[in-house]
């Protein structure tokens, strides 16, 4: 006898959560996940409904092109790592009320659990990309993607940086670059310790000294 995890949307709907754990996207219950179910997603796992569906909850917010909508949805404080373990404590489907302002719990979330906190803020992203897409676009993620985490590192560098490194290309000392911008040399060195932070530089203090006179001269302005 199959049961809806059998059925392609929630299959799916859980290995693309399983998928963002693997890829360490989600720290304990971090980021949550929707996705707007088509009609014949929602006629392959009506047999699978609760025979009562639970209360319904008025969202705070309103979307009339949303209204009688499906949504499979993380859960409220649950955890990526359970969704592919335990999925029916962990994600659910909600149906939207005929106003377009309330939902209320089909299928899943069991033990008391609810959509995920940010449900009314996916809702109404749901109903701009669907007006904008003409329905074409169906998932709302919220996750902290590594990789673009850490290019939100990769700062420009600005004039003092530059001025910092070409003075430590010429061999000059803390005290002397103090000098000649007019700094204590306290705060030269922070300056020059964040310089190495922006340029990924690691190392001893000699070692990286070298490195950031060696990115210099490959990186100095050519007249």
């Amino acid at each position: 006898m199959s049961t809806i995890y059998d059925v392609a949307n929630v299959k799916g709907f859980i290995r693309m959560c399983n998928d963002g754990w693997l890829q360490g996207w989600h720290e304990r219950n971090g980021g949550n996940l929707t996705y707007r179910m088509t009609e014949e997603d929602v006629a392959a796992c009506r047999p699978f409904f609760d025979e009562t569906p639970r209360e319904w909850v008025n969202m705070g917010v309103q979307a009339d092109n949303l209204a009688g909508e499906y949504f499979i949805t993380t859960g409220s404080g649950k955890f990526f790592r359970n969704v592919e373990p335990d999925p029916v404590h962990s994600i659910g489907i909600v149906e939207i009320n005929d106003k377009g302002d309330s939902w209320r719990i089909v299928w899943g979330l069991e033990g008391g659990a609810k959509p995920t906190s940010e449900f009314p803020s996916h809702f109404m992203n749901h109903s701009v990309r669907k007006a904008a897409t003409n329905g074409a676009n169906r998932v709302i993620y919220h996750c902290h993607a590594t990789n673009v985490i850490a290019l939100t590192y990769i700062l420009p560098l600005t004039d003092r940086d530059r001025e910092l490194a070409r003075l430590v290309a010429g061999r000059c000392t803390n005290k002397e670059i103090a000098a000649a911008l007019y700094l204590s040399e306290g705060t030269v060195k922070q300056y020059i310790n964040q310089l190495y932070a922006k340029l990924d530089m690691g190392g001893d203090p000699r070692t990286r000294r070298a490195r950031l006179a060696e990115w210099y001269q490959k990186n100095a302005p050519r007249n």
